[in-house]
């Protein structure tokens, strides 16, 4: 299995998730007090769903069949 790719999208989605936590904390200062268990099930809806699609795209990329392989049996 091919390293890169998977360190590409654990990297994405840790930056997702910071990204997450840093627009809550703001909107909390910002935005009215009346929302604020909309954005907060919100922000954990995003933190759960985020490593759980990035874990299928890594588990989809390992399923295809390598290039290499391919064209070596040819």
């Amino acid at each position: 299995m091919k390293k890169k790719p998977k360190r590409f999208i654990a990297i994405a989605a840790l930056t997702a998730i910071a990204a997450l936590i840093i627009s809550y904390v703001i909107s909390a200062f910002f935005a009215d007090t009346a929302d604020g268990g909309r954005r907060f099930l919100g922000l954990l809806f995003g933190i759960i769903a985020v490593p759980i699609l990035a874990w299928l795209l890594i588990f989809c990329i390992e399923k295809l069949p390598d290039k290499k392989d391919n064209n070596d049996n040819n």
